[in-house]
């Protein structure tokens, strides 16, 4: 595992008092990994962070800042990451958040903007700080059967096509722009 952080563990930590949300969707846990990797990044600044599959969180409110995730299957997100951002475009409109992708990148270019086209219309009302576009990992053992049938490079090639240090990078960059922003929520004294 990579180094999170230079800092040590004090209150003066640049994002302590923030409360980040971080939502995902995964069909085989590649994508809750990499959550879980940018919630750890964030703790090592300081911030207080919920993890959380896309289909259990009801509000953002409470949060100072989101950053929401999926997988990639047939070129989109999946359906539950699309209804998160459909469900909160209101209050992400009014906080920073921050999105990722991460599949089968392979034919796309390196440091490609992209957003899923079942994602391309709302973000006409919604406009994240960044986007991130991450190689997935790929078990065909772990295949459902649906995806085993309709993907057929899958079956043969088990590979972790992830880069650590790159994700680990992105969510420096988050944290620098949060340390610049005030803390608009309460959290409990502890």
């Amino acid at each position: 595992m990579l180094p999170l952080s230079t800092h040590t563990r004090t209150n003066r930590l640049p994002l302590w008092g923030k409360n980040i949300l971080i939502g995902y969707a995964t069909r085989y846990g590649a994508t809750r990994e990499i959550a879980s990797h940018i919630s750890n990044v964030l703790r090592s600044y300081g911030a207080n962070t919920t993890l959380s599959a896309a289909e259990d969180i009801i509000s953002i409110r409470d949060y100072d800042a989101v950053i929401i995730g999926s997988a990639i299957y047939h070129n989109n997100w999946l359906p539950e990451a699309n209804e998160l951002i459909e469900s909160q475009q209101e209050d992400l409109s009014n906080k920073p958040f921050w999105i990722f992708s991460d599949g089968p990148i392979q034919d796309m270019p390196p440091g490609q903007h992209w957003y899923p086209p079942n994602l391309k219309p709302l973000m006409t009302s919604i406009h994240p700080q960044d986007t991130a576009l991450f190689a997935g990992k790929n078990n065909p053992d772990t295949l459902n059967i649906n995806d085993w049938l309709t993907n057929p490079d899958l079956r043969d090639n088990p590979n972790d096509y992830r880069d650590w240090q790159d994700i680990t990078r992105w969510t420096h960059n988050i944290a620098q722009y949060l340390q610049s922003q005030p803390t608009t929520t309460t959290h409990p004294t502890k």
